[in-house]
């Protein structure tokens, strides 16, 4: 969970997920396609000032990461 700076939440790991029987799923840490993008979009929400570019590169890390984990 991301939190503002009053403690209020922001965004947290639990996507959007109509095969769930609650409608969310957990991320935990994020290999598979939705979970980066997921992710990413928790950043994109929580620090405005990330721009497209550095979305980007995280979003490249993480998929780098997850090939190296799951072949």
């Amino acid at each position: 969970m991301i939190l503002n700076p009053s403690g209020k939440p922001i965004v947290d790991s639990d996507r959007p997920d109509a095969k769930a029987k609650s409608g969310r799923s957990n991320i935990g840490y994020p290999v598979a396609p939705e979970e980066i993008d997921w992710f990413v979009e928790m950043l994109r929400r929580s620090a405005p000032s990330l721009n497209a570019n550095d979305l980007s590169q995280v979003r490249a890390w993480l998929a780098a990461y997850a090939s190296t984990r799951h072949h």
